[in-house]
């Protein structure tokens, strides 16, 4: 089984009280001398894991009574470092959900895709409340809304009961490779190939690895791999 994780990790040294003094510290500088403090924000919050992240955020909100996202934006313009630092400061499921918003909104299904697939079962259940919770709308209905070609695969997608194991049985590999073969030679029809939806959503993740490896070496124009 192929275990992910973030690539930021825990800082070994990591003492909340003194960052989050730095932090206050360096923002009401900025407030009162109107200076820049980015440089400051960013040494702590990059180089600290998200867990740690959600620490820093709960005790300085418990300090000074203020979020820090409400004081960092006094000092920061609404621009591309405060979206990245608001980013930062989300838990990954929140920042999913977010990023799955504007991804429907703004019709990129490349983005719509690879939160969907490649998300664990309970991951996923976690964004669709999360988003429903902030967006006031489910995510089918706005796939539904916004988004014309695909909305049905995705759909299938969040309602799969996608295997949580890692076992992979080489038999349906070759099957499975075999299909996706075909659905290409059928130019990716979904009416002349609908096995291809449930093997995608329903199969677990080590399963899948091995049969798109298996189909990136196939020849093409060919049933041989």
């Amino acid at each position: 089984m192929v275990v992910t994780s973030g690539t930021i990790e825990e800082d070994s040294n990591f003492d909340p009280e003194i960052d989050v003094l730095k932090l206050r510290l360096a923002l009401k500088e900025g407030i009162e001398k109107d200076i820049s403090v980015e440089n400051t924000i960013s040494q702590i919050l990059v180089h600290r894991s998200n867990n740690q992240r959600q620490a820093l955020l709960e005790l300085y909100q418990q300090h000074f009574n203020v979020g820090l996202c409400e004081d960092i934006q006094q000092v920061v313009n609404d621009g591309n470092f405060f979206r990245t630092v608001t980013a930062l400061l989300l838990k990954p499921r929140n920042f999913d959900a977010q990023c799955l918003q504007k991804a429907i909104m703004d019709g990129k299904e490349g983005v719509i895709s690879e939160i969907l697939c490649t998300r664990s079962k309970s991951e996923l259940a976690d964004i669709l409340q999360i988003y429903e919770a902030e967006f006031e709308s489910t995510v089918q209905e706005d796939l539904d809304n916004f988004i014309d070609d695909h909305w049905h695969i995705y759909v299938s997608i969040m309602e799969s009961p996608r295997d949580t194991d890692s076992s992979i049985n080489e038999d349906k590999v070759s099957e499975h490779t075999a299909s996706l073969i075909a659905a290409e030679q059928s130019k990716w029809d979904i009416t002349k190939s609908p096995d291809i939806v449930n093997i995608l959503t329903q199969n677990n993740f080590s399963h899948l690895r091995e049969v798109f490896k298996r189909f990136q070496k196939r020849e093409k124009g060919t049933w041989r791999w």
